[in-house]
């Protein structure tokens, strides 16, 4: 389970069986809750975003990111990319981006929503050619 803005108290601990991942600034925090029953390694992110990820073997390795990116806080793209770049395939981007844009309902188009909407489009594009690559053959 991934929360954002969890805000999280000092000495809060986790439901039981449960291990609690936080990211480096709790007070702002993206979290990951993970069952112990499932091994997992904590990723070390460089990256001035607010986020946690891990990788989860259940019984295959998923990647799962937590992300929270703060409202009025400007991002770039790159900042987005990069991360996104640390995470092993596969993975599993989770998170509150406070983005607005049309695909998603929103009424208006804002600089993250261009990050997103960019970022979706950049990954369809990839499956979508890999596909027919395979199917080529």
């Amino acid at each position: 389970m991934a929360i954002q803005d969890s805000k999280l108290p000092e000495g809060w601990a986790p439901p039981r069986g449960f291990q609690l991942l936080i990211s480096e600034d709790p007070s702002r925090g993206a979290s990951l809750f993970i069952g112990n029953s499932m091994r997992a390694t904590k990723l070390n992110l460089n990256t001035n975003l607010v986020a946690v990820a891990a990788r989860i073997s259940c019984p295959k390795a998923v990647t799962v990111c937590s992300i929270y990116l703060l409202p009025g806080k400007n991002i770039s793209r790159n900042s987005f990319i990069d991360l996104v770049q640390q995470l092993p395939k596969p993975y599993i981007l989770l998170g509150d981006f406070n983005a607005h844009s049309p695909l998603w309902r929103a009424e208006r188009l804002d600089q993250r929503g261009k990050i997103i909407e960019n970022f979706l489009i950049l990954k369809l594009d990839h499956i979508l050619q890999k596909d027919s690559i395979m199917m080529k053959d």
